[in-house]
């Protein structure tokens, strides 16, 4: 690994096997009827496939919403990785055998980062904090930045804000028009992700006009996300729950302010000149660092961003990555579950 992700002309994509399979509609009435008839998904039937052609060593895990696939593994014999994104809200949407099962059996448990390591060390896990990688090359700014400001209606002189994610609770989407009513009337905020129709975002949109506020609705960007992203003048994470979030690593390769509350992984990537983190989630502190950040009270240096994510600490940290997979592979064999990491 040289810490840039990339598939091989001649390896077959995950969209090969998988098809256009969606997690998120596993249970539709074809996949129920052909499990009930096979007693296999259509996920797991795919996967076997693979498995039989590539005769891997190990399978890697990359979340804990797959137990099915690590109790596949287990049945057939497979080590296998599971890499922890994922922080206790989540734990709550999986079954309780299939999440023990799937940290027991592990031969390496990894986390996306410090913050991940307590909470599996909490439950007398060991594990290894390893951050996601980014392709820092890929990153590229196409549009003039303030041509598509003006696209979208914000002034010359306003600062503008950016949160990319989902419309959700664990994202802190109703955060949004509270950090507003606490900020110069002029800042705008840019929400880029994908967009749901439920009364909770009903009443993100309702608070949003009736105090008229500069809030600006993206959906999801696939072509053009990080010439939007260069639009805004910093990032603003208001997640409940972030373990290490991609987009603040994105914020910093394009030199943006970070400021948010300490929801996670945040706590252990900003470092000074590169913005705030406000410990808890009180509204009023956290608008009051994001002012400070747009006054200049609070220094902010795009070098000291940039250099958080370089490629040469990318491909450092895939290096990292083969070794700790090593080593675990080549571990000597333990009855104890809970030891069966690399250390």
């Amino acid at each position: 690994m040289n810490g840039k992700l990339s598939i091989g002309k001649d390896v077959p994509s995950f969209k090969q096997y998988f098809g256009n399979f969606s997690y998120r509609f596993r249970y539709s009435i074809y996949e129920a009827v052909y499990k009930n008839a096979t007693g296999k998904t259509l996920h797991e039937k795919e996967l076997l496939k693979a498995h039989e052609e590539f005769k891997p060593d190990m399978w890697y895990i990359n979340t804990i919403v797959m137990p099915e696939y690590a109790q596949l593994a287990i049945k057939l014999g497979v080590p296998y990785a599971v890499h922890v994104h994922e922080l206790p809200q989540e734990y709550d949407f999986q079954p309780y055998e299939g999440f023990r099962q799937m940290l027991d059996h592990a031969i390496v448990r990894l986390c996306a980062s410090e913050t991940v390591v307590e909470n599996l060390n909490d439950m007398g896990y060991e594990a290894v904090v390893m951050h996601g990688l980014i392709n820092v090359e890929d990153i590229q700014v196409k549009q003039d930045r303030a041509e598509l400001r003006r696209k979208l209606g914000i002034p010359e002189n306003a600062f503008v804000w950016l949160m990319s994610g989902a419309w959700s609770p664990r994202k802190g989407f109703d955060y949004m028009p509270q950090l507003l009513r606490h900020l110069p009337q002029d800042t705008y905020f840019v929400w880029m992700g994908s967009a749901r129709k439920t009364a909770y975002t009903y009443y993100v949109e309702r608070y949003t006009k009736q105090f008229r506020q500069n809030v600006i609705f993206l959906t999801e960007q696939a072509e053009h996300y990080y010439d939007y992203f260069n639009c805004c003048d910093g990032f603003a994470l208001t997640s409940r729950e972030d373990s290490y979030p991609i987009v603040m690593r994105e914020a910093a390769v394009l030199g943006k302010p970070i400021v948010g509350f300490s929801s996670g992984g945040i706590t252990e990537f900003v470092k000074p000149g590169m913005g705030e983190v406000v410990e808890g989630f009180n509204v009023r502190e956290m608008a009051a660092a994001m002012q400070r950040v747009m006054t200049g009270e609070t220094p902010v240096s795009e070098t000291v961003l940039r250099n958080a994510i370089t490629p040469d600490l990318m491909r450092k940290q895939g290096q990292r990555w083969s070794q700790v997979l090593e080593k675990a592979m080549n571990r000597t064999p333990t009855s104890d579950p809970l030891l069966s990491v690399a250390q």
